[in-house]
């Protein structure tokens, strides 16, 4: 077996408001013997996995399954390696610096400088 990475894509469908459009990306680790099991494992994953509920409002909030857009694989796993990346052309940087900023402040912090340089 090999190990791919695969990105899951789904729309986010909140009831009949008119809102800018949502899309979630998912990366999924897969097991399979080649590039095509791993397209189809990811595949049934992502019909399974789409799911809906109800808001306080009564309005469907739903993760409706597109597709499969990515499968890469990955042929060593080492401390650090590189499984994926993605460029984002932003037209505000500012405001995405912010929300990056954020959410790495909501990330537990090392205890002290020094946790970063122990083996």
């Amino acid at each position: 077996m090999n190990w791919f990475l695969a990105k899951i894509i789904y729309r986010i469908i909140v009831g009949d408001k008119d809102l800018p459009a949502q899309f979630e990306e998912q990366l999924r680790l897969i097991s399979a013997v080649d590039q095509a099991g791993a397209v189809a494992k990811a595949t049934a994953l992502g019909i399974k996995e789409a799911f809906g509920f109800f808001d306080d409002g009564q309005q469907l909030v739903a993760w409706k399954f597109i597709a499969v857009s990515e499968v890469v694989s990955i042929s060593e796993f080492t401390d650090g390696a590189e499984v994926n990346s993605i460029l984002h052309e932003i037209l505000h940087p500012a405001s995405y610096l912010s929300l990056v900023q954020d959410k790495a402040a909501r990330l537990p912090q090392p205890a002290s400088p020094q946790a970063h340089h122990q083996i």
